[in-house]
């Protein structure tokens, strides 16, 4: 266990927040996807985690969300970002 994660627990344990969860791949409903993204998706009552192992030059459709964010945590490699303008 790192020190970071022994300092949250430690963190939480002393206040009224829940235990963390450990989650494992096999824990998850698991989507291979036509563009080469495989995707782990975990699903909670209130919110949903998606995993996505991206292959290198692979290009992601555009999507956007009304009702919740979606925050991008690049784990290792580089993402790339490009605005494109409709007509």
């Amino acid at each position: 266990m790192s020190a970071l994660t022994m300092a949250c627990c430690r963190r939480m344990a002393s206040s009224n927040m829940p235990a963390a969860e450990h989650l494992k791949l096999n824990d998850a409903i698991f989507a291979s996807r036509p563009n080469g993204t495989d995707v782990y998706y975990y699903i909670f009552p209130e919110h949903e985690i998606h995993f996505n192992v991206i292959k290198a030059h692979t290009k992601q459709e555009w999507h956007s969300h009304s009702l919740v964010d979606e925050n991008i945590f690049v784990i290792k490699g580089t993402l790339h970002s490009k605005r494109i303008r409709q007509p």
